[in-house]
């Protein structure tokens, strides 16, 4: 059976930390899970480079559009839960920001193991 990661994060990491932060930890998450399912918000620095590492890697990537042009402003929240529905696990790359606080707090309360990767490299396992 797959292994289902959602990777969600600030929109403009790359501000903050090198876009190799995600990279590396995918590499690493793919070779102790060879069946691995990137699950993506499909935007920003983050959902981008797990997208773009994806195909590069011959990985299977799950994209969630936020559909604002539809949802307004509830887009981002309702796609965050999509997000959090289909995965097992998710990896934050997180500054602090509201969305991504939005992703992390769901993924906790539906019991998913969550990794928050701080723009210093250093990670902590939040739930």
């Amino acid at each position: 059976m797959p292994r289902y990661l959602a990777v969600v994060g600030t929109r403009n990491w790359s501000a903050f930390a090198p876009l190799s932060q995600i990279t590396r930890r995918l590499d690493a998450v793919h070779a102790i899970h060879p069946d691995l399912v990137i699950v993506s918000g499909a935007g920003g620095d983050v959902g981008l480079c797990a997208a773009r590492w994806a195909r590069a890697n011959g990985v299977r990537c799950i994209e969630y559009l936020p559909e604002f042009e539809r949802y307004g402003r509830a887009g981002g929240p309702r796609r965050n839960s999509f997000i959090v529905a289909r995965c097992d696990a998710m990896l934050a790359f997180w500054n602090g920001g509201r969305g991504t606080q939005d992703s992390v707090t769901k993924a906790q309360a539906a019991s998913k193991r969550v990794t928050a990767v701080r723009p210093d490299g250093t990670s902590k396992r939040v739930g």
